[in-house]
């Protein structure tokens, strides 16, 4: 029985080193420790032997099953650290993956751009909600009731119920001026921001039409604050933001929340004002639209009428953009194609 027990021993040593995958070892297991092997078959069979007997077989044969539960215990550790460190492994000769990188969109780096330009300029930057109320996108910023803007084929509303109070409407903001008196409404002049942000109208897209696009406006107002002043900005800003010498050009229009109102223009980006098929053959560019703050705009926001004076200009981010980067159709901005944007 002794040379038994020392087979059953050599064999599963023999049978434990060769094992190459941690499942094998529980079927080891089975076989030399659990109930029907053969060392469970030894030990119920020591009642049969005398006493000396039994003094020396039941050591040997708990000592040996110790023995082999050890070397399996320590193989199974074995493979299990092997499976770790396979996959751990790392090649470290094999080509990298490559990574995407993303691109800022045309028009973020625009703004940001425009941003960092007008905060130099000591310029605080102000936001204001997409929706918003008819107080403030009409009524606050002097735009009389009749106006077409104000129509369902200009406006997206979203609340227009018939005897409503006045400006308690709700709209898809047509324009970020609203964020001026919002502004206005909690500080009071000397004061300097911008606004840029996105816009909606209720039109017909086409290369250069979008029912989205994006804004930018500016707001000076002090006691003494003129055009020159205006004049003075604006091309301090193109000429940085297309680091080229700018000039500007002012011709008489009409916007509601301005008195005197202008149209502005600057030199052709393409021809630096030479005349070319840019700008049709005048040398000039036609950007946006500026003029003095109506004083029913300063009254909105609780000012004292004629106590302060200032300007306001805006103009449309994608209308710069296509200009600095020579993109022809507005379209292209919304269009979710990744061509376009890796492009800047």
């Amino acid at each position: 029985m002794k040379q038994k027990i020392q087979k059953i021993k050599k064999r599963a040593e023999k049978e434990i080193g060769g094992l190459k995958d941690v499942s094998q070892v529980q079927d080891l297991r089975v076989k030399y420790l659990g109930k029907k092997s053969e060392f469970n078959q030894i030990l119920k069979g020591l009642k049969d032997l005398s006493v000396v007997d039994k003094k020396i077989i039941g050591p040997l044969a708990n000592q040996t099953k110790n023995e082999i539960k050890e070397l399996l215990d320590n193989k199974e550790e074995e493979l299990e650290n092997q499976i770790d460190a396979e996959k751990e492994w790392i090649d470290v000769t094999a080509p990298g993956g490559k990574v995407k990188v993303g691109h800022l969109h045309p028009l973020t780096l625009v703004q940001n751009q425009i941003e960092d330009i007008f905060t130099t300029m000591g310029f605080e930057i102000a936001d204001g909600p997409d929706v918003d109320t008819e107080f403030y996108n009409f009524d606050a910023i002097n735009m009389p009731d009749d106006h077409p803007g104000r129509d369902m084929q200009d406006t997206f509303w979203i609340s227009q119920e018939e005897g409503r109070e006045k400006g308690t409407g709700t709209v898809l903001r047509t324009q970020t001026s609203g964020v001026q008196v919002r502004y206005m409404k909690k500080h009071k002049p000397p004061l300097r921001i911008i606004v840029p942000g996105r816009v909606f109208r209720n039109e017909a897209t086409d290369a250069s039409h979008e029912h989205t696009f994006h804004q930018f406006e500016a707001l000076v107002a002090g006691p003494d604050i003129s055009v020159a002043n205006f004049l003075y900005i604006a091309e301090t800003f193109f000429s940085q933001f297309f680091g080229e010498k700018m000039k500007v050009r002012l011709r008489p229009s009409y916007f509601p929340f301005v008195e005197p109102g202008f149209e502005f223009d600057i030199s052709c980006t393409n021809c630096g004002g030479e005349g070319c098929s840019t700008c049709s053959r005048t040398g000039w560019i036609e950007v946006g639209g500026a003029g003095m703050v109506h004083q029913n705009v300063f009254e909105a926001a609780g000012y004292e009428r004629n106590k302060y004076q200032g300007f306001a200009w805006g103009f449309g981010l994608e209308r710069l953009a296509m200009m600095k980067y020579k993109i022809n159709d507005i379209r292209l901005f919304h269009s979710g194609d990744l061509r376009f944007v890796e492009q800047f």
